[in-house]
């Protein structure tokens, strides 16, 4: 599969849907239909004829899908439902469609990007740029939604590029099985909520402001980034990759075609490359052999493979960093340590005073302002 750009079209826009709103949910119908699992079960085939594959799906997901699309058309049963998709060639492409969800912004968790930053990707690029000096990192940020999460990457390597590697090449495929996302990507206009996370001078530094009121990405971080349409769950797998991001949309899909896409990017990996799969996911089975966890709360592995490189030894030495600089908790256990002052026979006001400060340092270590640069 190339890595090539497809040229814009003009398709409408795909709706957003705000994490910050409370809730991801996409309506409020005001009525519930009557379970049906006869017609639920002829809109599966009629998918399946389609070679859509409907099962993929968490059954839960595909209803609340479906029920999404006829309150939008104010149908009041499955029947109905089933009966239009049978006839309107519009309706079944935007049903499909919908499957993907929209919940994005840049800097998505953003804890997880600094972590990458500062104290995951410095090392690693080092150790690439030294075995592989004319070759570019390459980064698949597959269920790419609407672009954020392909651009940020490119704000991050970016960011690298200057502070710690000069020399580094690098490219972005982002991918998305909802061609409208795609067509939406391409452009790298966004609204402002979707840069809620940003700074000002960060919005200054990488958008050009629109006259409607949007920004655009700028030009040297749009060229690394390539956009195209590709489902997880049919599509053949890139190959040589050296980072996949894919968070939030394995949630969606079955326990059994969760394990198939993770084996996929196991093997779309290069050696010794990196996993970034989203919070509530997680990796599990006979799979878990094939990865080295980095950061188990930031859900960060790294590919195992049969040799032994400095580049593994350079990771190891960048979380010890980490650690040292983490006060009287383990960040990943939750545990709490014991230090001088909550060691046996310490005083309460002690115990209290250190677990103020571990606090106050969690708060700031996790909060929404920038990581404090560190040297390197």
């Amino acid at each position: 599969m190339s890595w090539k750009n497809y040229s814009q079209d003009r398709d409408s826009r795909p709706r957003f849907v705000s994490p910050r709103a409370g809730s991801t949910k996409e309506f409020s119908p005001l009525f519930d239909p009557i379970p049906d699992p006869e017609n639920i079960t002829l809109i599966k085939r009629l998918l399946a004829q389609k070679s859509i594959k409907s099962s993929s799906y968490k059954e839960k997901y595909l209803i609340r899908r479906i029920r999404v699309r006829m309150s939008r058309l104010g149908l009041k049963t499955y029947k109905d439902y089933f009966e239009v998709l049978k006839t309107d060639a519009q309706e079944f492409r935007t049903f499909v469609d919908s499957m993907s969800i929209n919940v994005t912004r840049f800097f998505r968790n953003r804890d997880t990007f600094e972590y990458l930053e500062y104290d995951i990707l410095p090392a690693f690029l080092k150790q690439f740029v030294h075995d592989n000096p004319n070759k570019p990192f390459k980064i698949w940020v597959a269920g790419t939604s609407l672009g954020a999460e392909a651009y940020t990457y490119a704000i991050l390597m970016e960011r690298l590029t200057k502070r710690v590697v000069r020399s580094l090449k690098y490219s972005i495929i982002a991918t998305d099985v909802n061609s409208i996302n795609i067509n939406f990507a391409q452009r790298g206009v966004f609204s402002e909520e979707l840069l809620e996370e940003l700074e000002s001078n960060e919005v200054k530094e990488y958008f050009i402001p629109t006259l409607n009121g949007e920004y655009k990405i700028k030009p040297h971080l749009q060229r690394n980034v390539r956009f195209e349409t590709h489902d997880l769950l049919t599509s053949p797998y890139y190959r040589d990759v050296h980072l996949i991001s894919c968070r939030n949309v394995l949630i969606y899909i079955s326990k059994e075609e969760q394990e198939r896409i993770i084996r996929g990017f196991i093997n779309s990996l290069d050696d010794d490359g990196i996993l970034v799969l989203g919070r509530t996911e997680s990796v599990f089975g006979d799979i878990r052999s094939n990865l080295h966890p980095l950061d188990l709360r930031h859900r960060i592995y790294q590919k195992k493979t049969g040799r032994s490189t400095a580049m593994s030894t350079a990771l190891q030495t960048g979380q010890s960093r980490l650690r040292r600089k983490t006060p009287a908790y383990s960040k990943d256990s939750k545990s709490f340590q014991f230090s001088e002052s909550t060691k046996p026979g310490a005083s309460i006001k002690e115990i209290i005073e250190r677990l103020r400060r571990a606090n106050e340092e969690s708060r700031k270590r996790y909060s929404r302002s920038r990581y404090n640069p560190r040297k390197y």
